[in-house]
């Protein structure tokens, strides 16, 4: 279901070092850049998840806008 793969989306962005994530971003498509931006927006939107991942989520929102640019896949 969705909810699983968003539970481990969050689970894997969790676990991986801060000071790895704009080489692991790098890494990435263009489209998994846009698709693990989508995770992030859902994640952030859940009643009750601010005090697990809302921290991390918002970590990985500024390094993907660094990488991927304010005109790529948040717009």
């Amino acid at each position: 279901s969705q909810n699983l793969t968003l539970q481990m989306v969050i689970s894997v962005l969790n676990n991986t070092k801060g000071t790895e994530i704009p080489n692991i971003l790098k890494l990435l498509s263009q489209d998994a850049q846009d698709m693990l931006m989508k995770y992030v927006y859902k994640g952030m939107g859940i009643l009750g998840w601010g005090d697990i991942g809302g921290s991390i989520l918002l970590a990985w929102h500024e390094k993907l806008t660094e990488v991927a640019g304010m005109a790529g896949c948040i717009v």
